[in-house]
């Protein structure tokens, strides 16, 4: 089974880096939509026939091909037998960056998947079901709209300063656009889990109502983190990638005495402090005021949290999303259009910035 991962990522990632480097964005984003879609309903038809965790790595590796066919059906072309000599010379002139970068991902991983390893050493197998389905409940929304607009972000950001600059002023609609959904997922838990999994598993509502603040804070934030690669921030990136690892395993390590309810929220809080403190200093990178949007962010983080406490609190979130939806559905639909549309019609092959500010 890992080889068949190993070969359909593989497959996936071949064509996917054609197309980036054709800047086919507007593909990319498509299939990277397209593809978690795949997952979705692979892993829903595979687990009807098969009771055990094989769906999950089929509908992974199944859907990476038929992605990848896609990508190439795009690209239409082969890929090239790799020139040695050039990938040599080229890790060589960008050690540091590739160095940084390959660091901060591994770490970046480890740290998401740090809850796998921790929680059922603490709280046993059946915890870590809980956790594992309230997460993957959760991230499906996230790689469903967060995948799609990190791929066109990051382009549009790297054009040109007054590019990354027009996308920022811009940048409070999304998370207008993206509240009312969490909102919804985190306080209708209650009911649509009983239905989806059983009303023996109630607490994978409980969980999702902990984790949802952390994941709104992720499909937001995640994707102007590009701006540390734009700006060649790597070094930071990393050092922050460390400290966010070792804190994030602190918060799961304390107060375990009563249970796992106060590590998940201590774990959340952590998380949702730095991921706001990415947006903040991409943000400070590009010289861009991030007041209004900071304020606008911390605002609904705090109505996700105050759902936890009393379900009274249930009626600033929903007028929240529904002053959300009428101010930003149009402008931000627009938005959207115009950066899949407009922006990656340039032909220009140099969209890295060159900051060394």
């Amino acid at each position: 089974m890992g080889g068949f991962i190993f070969i359909s990522q593989s497959f996936y990632n071949v064509f996917y880096t054609l197309a980036r480097d054709r800047k086919q964005f507007i593909e990319i984003a498509v299939v990277a939509c397209l593809l978690s879609i795949f997952k979705i309903i692979l892993v829903v038809i595979l687990g009807y026939f098969i009771r055990n965790a094989t769906p999950l790595i089929l509908s992974f590796a199944i859907a990476n091909i038929i992605a990848g066919f896609i990508l190439w059906t795009k690209v239409k072309t082969i890929p090239e037998v790799p020139n040695l000599k050039f990938i040599s010379a080229f890790i060589k002139e960008n050690r540091q960056i590739v160095g940084f970068q390959t660091a901060s991902n591994v770490l970046n991983t480890l740290s998401f998947n740090l809850p796998v390893f921790l929680i059922e050493m603490l709280f046993g197998d059946l915890v870590l079901g809980f956790y594992s389905l309230a997460y993957r409940t959760l991230l499906t929304a996230n790689r469903l709209f967060s995948q799609v607009i990190a791929q066109t972000i990051l382009p549009y950001m790297s054009k040109s300063v007054e590019d990354e600059k027009n996308i920022l002023a811009k940048f409070h609609y999304l998370p207008m656009l993206l509240f009312p959904m969490y909102f919804l997922m985190c306080s209708l838990s209650d009911y649509y889990v009983p239905f989806i999994f059983g009303r023996g598993n109630i607490e994978i509502a409980v969980i999702i109502k902990i984790l949802a603040p952390w994941m709104f804070a992720t499909a937001v934030c995640s994707p102007i983190t590009a701006s540390y690669i734009v700006h060649k921030r790597n070094l930071e990136l990393l050092f922050l990638n460390i400290v966010l690892l070792l804190a994030r395993a602190v918060s799961l390590l304390v107060f375990t005495d009563n249970g796992y309810n106060l590590p998940f929220l201590l774990f959340t809080v952590v998380s949702v402090f730095f991921f706001i403190l990415f947006l903040v200093r991409s943000y400070q990178f590009a010289q861009a005021k991030f007041k209004k949007v900071l304020l606008l962010i911390v605002s609904m983080e705090i109505v996700l949290f105050l759902v936890l406490l009393d379900k009274k609190f249930l009626i600033f979130g929903y007028a929240v999303s529904a002053i959300s939806l009428v101010f930003s559905f149009r402008k931000g639909i627009a938005i959207l259009k115009g950066l899949k549309w407009t922006a990656f019609r340039s032909n220009d092959s140099n969209i890295v910035l060159d900051d060394d500010n």
